[in-house]
C-alpha cells in the first residue's frame, strides 16, 4: 500500500519556476555587461556582414556602381565592411561612395588590409567616412592632396586652391562626427600636405580606432567597443568588381583609355591608308566608341583628345602630301602633348606619372609613322598587275620587231610589239619595254 503526499509536485514546479526566473535574471545582467556578453557569446545568434573589397583598384565610376548596388541591400546585414587597398581615385567617385556610407542604415567599418596595403588619397577620405576604422600591420593611410592627372607637380593656382579647400570642408564635415577623438590638424594635413601615416601613427593621432590582423579580429574589436552587436557565428559575404563591372573598370582606367583611344585612331588611320581590309577600320571604330563612353564618365581635358586626333590627322596628311616626314613629326608631338594634358584637370585624387604618357605616346607615334611610311612606299611603287606592270621589264624578240610590228616574249607571255625607232630588231635580241599601247608593247633594243 502506497502513501500519497499531496503538495510535493506543486512544490517541485514552484522550485523549477523560481530557478528558471533566477537564471534568466542572471543572464540578463550578464548580457548587459561587456564581460557577460563574452560569456554568453556561444548562445548568441549568427551575424551576416557584407564585405566590399577594393583590392588595389582605383576609385572610379564602376566601383561607385558596385557600392551603390550592394548598399541598397545593406539592411539585410549587421554591418558593411570595406577592405581598402587603393592608390586613390577620382574625387567625384569618392564623394558618391562617401554619401552611400553616410546614409547606411547599418554600421560601416573600414579596414586597410592586407599587410602592405594603403588607403591613399581618395581611399583615406572613404575610410574615415565609416563608423569604425582599422588598419593591418605594415599599412599606411593618407596623401590625399588633390592633383592634376598627368602632372606630378602641385599647381598652386586659384582653381587648385578651390579644389583643396572644398575637399577639406567635405572631409571634415563627417570626420568630426564619426571620429571626434581624431586630431583635426593631422586629419587636415592628410589633404593639405599630402601627409601619410603608418598604422601606429594613425592610431596615436586618433585617425583610426584599432590595429587588427584580419577581418575576424576587426569584428571582435568592433563588438568590444560597442560598434557592432555581439554574435556567435559570423558569416562574411564578399563582393568585388567582377564580370562587366571589372571590364568597365579597366575601360575607364586613365592609362588604358589613353592607349585604347590612340590605338583605335591608328587602326582607323591604317584603314584609310590601306583601303580594302575592313577589319582594322571596324575594330578602330568600336574601340573609339568605347573610349568616348569611358571619357564621358571621367573628368578629362577634351582639348587633349583633340590634340591626339590632330596628331592622327597629321599622319594622314603625310600620306596625302609627299613630304620629308615633317607632318609625321608634328603628329608625334601632337600625340604626346595631347596625352600629357588629357588628364590635366581638377577632380583627381591620384597621380598618373608622365612616363606612362610619354613612352607609349612615342611608341604609338613611331607606329603611326611606320604606317605612313609603308603607305608612301605602296603609293610610289609601280603597278604589279596588268600590262602596265611590264614597263621597264626586259624581254626577248621571238619575231623580228619593226615600227610596223613583231613579237616578243616578256614576263612569261608572248606579246605583240613594235619598235620605238625606225630600225628592225632581229630575233634573239634583248629589248626593254618602253610603254604599253593597248595590247601592244613598244620596245627598244637593249645596248
Amino acid at each position: 500500500m502506497f502513501l500519497r503526499r499531496p503538495g510535493i509536485a506543486g512544490i517541485r514546479w514552484k522550485s523549477v519556476f523560481l530557478l528558471f526566473a533566477f537564471s534568466l535574471s542572471i543572464g540578463c545582467l550578464l548580457f548587459a555587461s561587456d564581460s557577460g556578453s563574452q560569456i554568453l557569446r556561444p548562445f548568441l545568434s549568427s551575424a551576416n556582414y557584407l564585405v566590399i573589397e577594393i583590392d588595389d583598384k582605383v576609385i572610379s565610376p564602376p566601383l561607385v556602381s558596385l557600392v551603390q548596388r550592394e548598399m541598397e541591400h545593406a539592411e539585410e546585414y549587421q554591418g558593411v565592411i570595406f577592405l581598402i587597398d587603393t592608390p586613390g581615385g577620382f574625387l567625384e567617385s569618392c564623394r558618391k561612395i562617401v554619401k552611400e556610407i553616410l546614409a547606411s542604415p547599418v554600421p560601416t567599418l573600414a579596414f586597410v588590409y592586407p599587410k602592405g596595403a594603403r588607403a591613399g588619397s581618395a581611399g583615406a577620405l572613404l575610410a574615415l567616412a565609416c563608423d569604425f576604422v582599422a588598419m593591418a600591420p605594415s599599412t599606411h593611410i593618407g596623401a590625399a592632396h588633390p592633383v592634376m592627372l598627368g602632372s606630378e607637380d602641385e599647381k598652386e593656382d586659384l582653381l587648385q586652391e578651390k579644389v583643396v579647400n572644398d575637399t577639406i570642408a567635405f572631409f571634415l564635415s563627417y570626420v568630426r562626427n564619426k571620429h571626434p577623438s581624431a586630431d583635426e590638424e593631422i586629419a587636415k594635413e592628410l589633404i593639405t600636405r599630402s601627409r601619410a601615416l603608418t598604422e601606429e601613427e594613425a592610431l596615436k593621432y586618433g585617425i583610426i580606432d584599432a590595429i587588427c590582423t584580419d577581418v575576424r579580429e576587426l569584428i571582435a574589436v568592433a563588438e568590444e567597443k560597442g560598434v557592432l552587436s555581439p554574435s556567435n557565428r559570423v558569416n562574411l559575404v564578399y563582393k568585388r568588381l567582377e564580370g562587366m563591372d571589372l571590364l568597365m573598370y579597366y575601360l575607364t582606367h586613365p592609362y588604358v583609355l589613353y592607349v585604347l583611344y590612340s590605338l583605335s585612331l591608328l587602326l582607323i588611320l591604317f584603314e584609310l591608308t590601306h583601303p580594302g581590309f575592313g577589319v582594322p577600320g571596324v575594330v578602330g571604330l568600336i574601340g573609339l566608341g568605347l573610349c568616348l563612353y569611358g571619357y564621358g564618365l571621367l573628368p578629362v581635358n577634351y582639348f587633349g583628345l583633340l590634340l591626339i586626333l590632330l596628331g592622327v590627322a597629321f599622319f594622314f596628311g603625310e600620306v596625302l602630301t609627299p613630304g620629308f616626314g615633317i607632318l609625321a613629326l608634328a603628329g608625334t608631338i601632337s600625340f604626346v602633348w595631347g596625352g600629357l594634358i588629357l588628364w590635366n584637370k581638377e577632380g583627381a585624387l591620384f597621380p598618373l606619372p608622365k612616363a606612362w604618357i610619354v613612352i607609349p605616346g612615342l611608341m604609338l607615334g613611331a607606329i603611326a609613322t611606320g604606317i605612313v611610311y609603308l603607305a608612301l612606299r605602296v603609293r610610289r611603287m609601280r603597278a604589279r598587275v596588268g600590262a602596265e606592270s611590264l614597263v621597264g621589264q626586259i624581254g626577248e624578240v621571238v619575231k623580228e620587231v619593226s615600227p610596223s610590228g613583231g613579237k616578243v616574249f616578256a614576263d612569261g607571255t608572248y606579246w605583240s610589239a613594235r619598235s620605238e625607232g625606225k630600225g628592225v630588231i632581229p630575233v634573239g635580241r634583248k629589248v626593254e619595254v618602253v610603254r604599253v599601247e593597248g595590247l601592244t608593247l613598244v620596245v627598244r633594243e637593249r645596248g
